[in-house]
């Protein structure tokens, strides 16, 4: 994101978040119009995420495996289509309470991750209507399993727990799940968490670790 997105999207929050204030505060007589108002501001916010994802956080899905473009495509629509059902049938807008692109990434990577471990919990018990969405999971469960030798389900589980404690904890987790759910490049990611590649890189491996003890892999 540069620094044309990054004011662009604290304006379309801060409106929404006045908009939110204005309707709170307003006279009964006046709730219609500051709710439409509320509506227009949220419904700008959302669209401007939704079009920042699908054009900037593309999961790189052919350094990962060998799907083709078009595939890639349709998985990650699928995906993101999904992710923002879910978000707007939420009432308490937690995706309008972020305040910064680094929120938004990192936000955005604990959904989709939760997503896809719910796909995957479903697809061990109840077989599952073959779409792009559980290709996604099947593929991103599949990498991660061949190159650790760890179950994808489970580890997101213990990520979540990850994200309650002290420090380096939150960074593990969320160091692993932009290099194995949002295909992020070591690169991307030190960009996105703000500091080095190579310390990037060893809280990846320190998070492998642990979950290797945890799991007796």
């Amino acid at each position: 994101m540069n620094a044309s997105d990054d004011e662009t999207l604290a304006d379309l929050l801060q409106r929404h978040r006045d908009a939110a204030a204005a309707h709170a505060a307003a006279p009964e007589s006046d709730r219609g119009a500051t709710l439409i108002a509320l509506q227009k501001a949220r419904n700008a916010a959302i669209e401007w995420i939704y079009g920042y994802f699908d054009r900037e956080l593309r999961p790189v899905l052919r350094q990962i495996d060998s799907r083709t473009s078009d595939q890639t495509s349709v998985q990650y629509s699928v995906l993101v289509n999904e992710f923002f059902a879910r978000v707007l049938a939420r009432e308490d807008d937690p995706l309008l309470r972020l305040e910064s692109k680094r929120e938004l990434v990192r936000w955005a990577s604990v959904c989709t991750a939760n997503l896809l471990r719910d796909v995957l919990r479903r697809r061990r018990s109840t077989p599952l209507e073959h779409d792009s969405l559980v290709e996604f999971a099947d593929g991103r469960a599949e990498h991660f399993r061949r190159k650790h030798g760890l179950d994808l389900e489970p580890a997101l589980d213990e990520l979540e727990r990850w994200d309650g404690r002290a420090e380096p904890w939150p960074a593990r987790a969320t160091v692993l799940r932009h290099r194995y759910i949002d295909g992020l490049t070591y690169d991307e990611i030190a960009a996105q968490m703000g500091t080095e590649k190579k310390a990037a890189m060893r809280l990846k491996e320190a998070a492998i670790e642990a979950l290797r003890e945890r799991f007796g892999a």
